[in-house]
């Protein structure tokens, strides 16, 4: 299988490129967003593509996108590239199951993070302070416990460097408390609503990320991916005990072996292996397989 780690389309202007996406503009109105198959972790993209990932994600995140259209509108306006005009034909096949056509929307300066388990930086938080951000859980979880309900812990998007967590208070204070309440309270709807149809299919959801627009009128829309192994942590439900890190069918499997590298996370990153490049393609279709069927 090809690995397409950059692409360099002729029909359409380039707007930019992001870790993984590779996004064109057309005219005032529209994007489409083609997503490569370059991974990430600890902001640094590596020089390593994973084959066949930019088809799962496009396509994981069109499928939840389609399962939530009843809860809030999407910024998808076309997914077929043979419905796409506007692409050459020799380029079709560069785009074919990578890409969308979106609305071009004023997408909010937040991650909105849903966590229904204790782990990652939620657990050192936890261990550290007692609490998530703002968040006070009960005392005495374990890593891997379930929370009572899910707990909401917004970021910040940063262009360069780290995402940092941002409170209640400071969200309400940039986008309003009716806009910010909306917001939480359609992020865990979504939220739940994924994890109970991923726990039908043995998976759990540990945590998750979504990312929200405006169009003119304020009207809210689901923007970005949704529902990935790169933007969720997922785990077998068999695999999870409290007190014990689950293993990870997402990009952990990176994360995790970066970590064993003793990599400072500055440019250049180490060289992937073929065997983990190999591991992390399999777990990325095997997830989607399993969630979208």
């Amino acid at each position: 299988m090809a690995v397409i780690t950059e692409t360099n389309l002729k029909s359409v202007s380039l707007l930019t490129r992001g870790k993984v996406r590779d996004i064109y503009e057309l005219g005032k109105d529209k994007l489409l967003i083609v997503t490569t198959d370059r991974i990430s972790a600890y902001d640094s993209v590596m020089n390593e593509g994973i084959p066949g990932k930019g088809e799962t994600l496009n396509s994981l995140s069109l499928f939840w996108k389609n399962k939530f259209v009843d809860l809030i509108p999407n910024d998808v306006i076309e997914s077929d590239v043979d419905s796409m005009d506007f692409i050459l034909p020799e380029e079709k096949e560069i785009c074919r199951h990578r890409s969308v056509l979106v609305k071009k929307l004023e997408v909010l300066p937040f991650e909105f993070i849903v966590r229904g388990y204790l782990c990652g930086s939620a657990w050192q938080m936890y261990k550290s302070k007692g609490k998530i951000v703002d968040v006070v859980p009960p005392i005495g979880l374990l890593l891997a416990s379930k929370f009572p309900i899910p707990v909401f812990t917004p970021t910040t998007k940063a262009k360069e460097g780290h995402d940092k967590p941002v409170s209640w208070d400071e969200l309400s204070e940039s986008l309003g408390e009716y806009t910010s309440a909306q917001l939480k309270e359609v992020a865990i709807k979504l939220y739940k609503s994924a994890s109970d149809s991923a726990a039908d299919k043995g998976i759990i959801i540990a945590d998750t990320k979504f990312e929200f627009a405006c169009d003119k009128s304020g009207s809210i829309y689901l923007v970005d991916e949704v529902l990935t192994p790169d933007s969720s942590r997922f785990w077998a439900a068999e695999s999870v005990l409290p007190g014990v890190n689950p293993p990870s069918l997402d990009k952990q499997l990176l994360r995790d072996w970066l970590d064993a590298q003793n990599w400072n996370r500055t440019p250049p990153s180490p060289a992937i292996p073929e065997d983990l490049i190999e591991k992390i393609s399999l777990t990325y279709k095997d997830i989607f397989t399993r969630l979208s069927n």
